[in-house]
């Protein structure tokens, strides 16, 4: 399997959201959580982290780290670079 040396670069932009059920609101905090992981290894590090990276200093999964990543790009708070 190839590696992946995408670097990730984090756009620092604040929001506030609520939540009304308690399950959803579970998924939604677990969720939160794990973005709150990538950004701050994102925050910390010198410079972009690789996918690799990423999931060996947060202990996410590959998917999760995909499925949060692309949350971050489409919102405009993560750069892709190669």
């Amino acid at each position: 399997m190839a590696i992946d040396n995408t670097c990730y670069v984090f756009v620092y932009s604040p929001t506030k959201q609520s939540h009304s059920d308690g399950a959803a609101a579970g998924k939604k905090h677990l969720r939160d959580h794990n973005t709150a992981l990538i950004v701050r290894a994102l925050w910390e590090s010198d410079s972009g982290l690789s996918r690799a990276d990423l999931s060996r200093l947060t202990g996410l999964s590959r998917a999760t780290l995909s499925a949060i990543s692309a949350d971050l790009i489409d919102a405009g708070l993560l750069h892709e670079s190669t």
